[in-house]
């Protein structure tokens, strides 16, 4: 992994990809296919939508599987191929369990702090004016998340950037919650 190889680079995103698969599409096939929970713990009491022209084939799971795949998995690929790189050429330190359990152990249990604050920080950035319309349109389209919306909406926002400069319609609700208009259309 010292140099970057189109031989391991892509046994990464395979292996990415087959994880996302197989365990978004078993948490999909329970909750919304075969819906063991019902509406139990859903936010919204509604299921994804269908027939909906603000989705890719008027489809919300079609969609954010589309976006999941084309930009979620690429993105979180070359993140860990470039971790992997950095570590491969000694740029960063990789610190194992064996040398340092206490150290792993503290990082391990600082995860969902540091998930919140990534979180926090991510949402306040798309609510970034220049990056707002962009994202507003596809994040705001799945006000109804199921399991394949979460690696779907972050990275494909920011690539829809170009497209909503290009784009002739905008909402005139830059800062609410979605009209009908913006949330039927993209």
């Amino acid at each position: 992994m010292r140099h970057f190889a189109p031989g391991w680079i892509a046994l990464i995103f395979l292996r990415n990809a087959l994880l996302v698969f197989v365990l978004t599409g078993a948490w999909h096939l329970a909750l919304y296919i075969k819906q063991t929970q019902g509406k139990a713990f859903k936010y919204n009491s509604q299921w994804p939508s269908i027939g909906n022209s603000a989705f890719l084939f008027k489809h919300q799971t079609i969609d954010n599987m589309i976006w999941t795949f084309a930009s979620g998995v690429p993105f979180w690929t070359a993140y860990e191929v470039v971790i992997w790189w950095c570590f491969a050429n000694h740029y960063v330190p990789f610190v194992g369990w064996t040398e340092h359990p206490i150290y792993c152990t503290a990082i391990l249990l600082l995860i969902p702090a540091f998930r919140e604050v990534h979180f926090y920080v991510v949402h306040r950035f798309i609510h970034w004016p220049p990056l707002y319309r962009a994202v507003h349109k596809l994040h705001h389209n799945n006000v109804n998340p199921g399991p394949w919306s979460g690696l779907a909406c972050i990275p494909s926002s920011i690539c829809c950037i170009s497209r909503a400069r290009s784009s002739t319609s905008s909402c005139p609700h830059t800062r609410s919650t979605p009209c009908s208009n913006c949330s039927t259309r993209r």
